[in-house]
């Protein structure tokens, strides 16, 4: 693209300022499809008040991005609460597939109780 009789630079400052909108469009359109999402995800006005509110916006993000039944990511959203995970803890408890292992952990509790 040639810009004859424009000061010295104008062709690069408007290639510039062209990306740097697209880039805030991109930006603006992923945050707009996240926070849809994340209505559609807590549907209870209940459950966003209670829960969800009270875990930062990037572990919901990650529970929205992650888990897609709507018991298991309460469920997380509660550990979350209850334990204070970071971010990075969530997603190794969910890659994990820690809400699928609980109560299946190998025990000797039933024949331990009935010997007493």
């Amino acid at each position: 693209m040639t810009f004859e009789g424009m000061p010295e630079g104008y062709g690069a400052l408007l290639t510039d300022l062209k990306e740097r909108i697209r880039s805030a469009q991109v930006r603006a359109a992923l945050a707009v499809n996240r926070e849809r999402a994340f209505a559609a995800a807590w549907t209870d006005e209940k459950i966003v008040q209670q829960a969800a509110a009270q875990i930062p916006w990037f572990h919901n993000c990650v529970l929205l991005d992650k888990v897609k039944q709507p018991e298991e990511r309460k469920w997380y959203v509660g550990q979350t609460i209850a334990y204070g995970w970071s971010r990075s803890i969530l997603e190794h408890q969910i890659e994990t597939k820690l809400y699928q292992r609980q109560g299946k952990a190998i025990t000797n509790f039933e024949t331990t109780w009935r010997s007493i």
